[in-house]
């Protein structure tokens, strides 16, 4: 239920604020009173200055006894934990319990909600997504129809989302799902 309380969800990029606008702040909405998605770049954990920014709202975030999540690609990290190590060691003020590590990047996500109409009219098998987990940018780039953009495929992809196909296909979705929305 609503408690006036509210959520900052950090996310990596673009595709990962589209992504959280269409698919989880909905269902959100019923469990926080206020949802702000904060797109950053990877890039900005190169600069001092943006790490202090960064660290900055999360400990704002906590003063004011609203909630956060700071979500992030696994990328190259053997495992969850070496990644969220790596990111506490980044930020000042991080708690690692609010970060979730998408496997492996967040295509996999897009891809893994494919309902079967959709997998279908593009060619796509259960096969080929059976498991989105290891899933690259490059590998998700493949699936893309000639006669569609990046951007405009993934669209499509937010508008034929099954959440339970999602949790069924990708461990770290499932994850999400069962710690923030359910």
């Amino acid at each position: 239920m609503n408690c006036g309380k509210g959520i900052y969800v950090l996310v990596e990029g673009i595709d990962d604020e589209r992504f959280f606008e269409r698919i989880l702040k909905p269902m959100l909405s019923s469990k926080y009173s206020f949802i702000h998605i904060i797109k950053y770049s990877g890039d900005e954990f190169k600069s001092p200055k943006s790490l202090q920014k960064y660290s900055n709202y999360i400990r704002a975030f906590a003063e004011s006894n609203n909630d956060y999540i700071f979500i992030t690609d696994i990328d190259d990290s053997p495992c969850v934990t070496h990644k969220k190590e790596q990111i506490a060691k980044l930020m000042k003020n991080i708690n690692k319990e609010k970060v979730v590590i998408v496997k492996k990047e967040i295509e996999s996500w897009y891809l893994a909600g494919a309902e079967d109409n959709f997998c279908s009219k593009f060619g796509i098998s259960e096969f080929q997504i059976g498991n989105t987990e290891k899933l690259s940018k490059e590998d998700f780039n493949k699936f893309i129809p000639r006669n569609f953009d990046r951007t405009d495929f993934m669209i499509e992809l937010t508008k034929n989302f099954s959440i339970e196909k999602a949790k069924n296909r990708n461990a770290s979705f499932k994850y999400f799902m069962e710690k923030y929305i359910e």
